[in-house]
């Protein structure tokens, strides 16, 4: 069995998508339209948020704020 996640909405996914992959068995996993909890990026933005606000002196202007962004995402692994 195939497993597969995707935004399909019964509104925005052509029918002809559905069965292709029903005739295909392919199991289609429900996401969330517009979810942030299964947004990779958005987790990364928010442990580069607490990255820079963590720092011993907060940047002072949009550069050093710019900088200090760039720099811990070069520390992230």
């Amino acid at each position: 069995m195939t497993l597969m996640t995707t935004r399909m909405t019964t509104s925005y996914t052509a029918s002809s998508v559905r069965y292709f992959l029903q005739d295909r068995n392919v199991s289609v996993l429900p996401w969330p339209v517009k979810s942030p909890y299964l947004n990779p990026i958005e987790h990364f933005w928010d442990l580069l948020g607490r990255r820079v606000r963590a720092r011993a002196i907060p940047p002072r202007n949009i550069q050093e704020l710019a900088g200090a962004l760039v720099e811990e995402w070069g520390n992230t692994s």
